[in-house]
């Protein structure tokens, strides 16, 4: 798997669009874009921006699952 094709992964799981995940990076969508198919680097800081929502939001669905187990 690509870095590109992880980022996109990772989009998806989140559930979120291009517009979306640029907006919440600060980059555009054109940029989310151009990264996922390979035709722009991804920067140390944009990866660590992504990583840090991805656990975000591992770590919700956990809590998540928690609760409904509890019910």
């Amino acid at each position: 798997m690509t870095p590109g094709e992880r980022i996109r992964s990772i989009r998806k799981e989140l559930g979120l669009t291009l517009e979306k995940f640029g907006e919440s990076l600060g980059v555009s969508k054109g940029a989310i874009s151009a990264i996922e198919v390979g035709t722009r680097n991804l920067t140390e800081q944009m990866a660590k921006a992504i990583c840090h929502m991805a656990k975000m939001a591992k770590k919700k669905t956990k809590t998540k699952k928690k609760k409904k187990t509890k019910i």
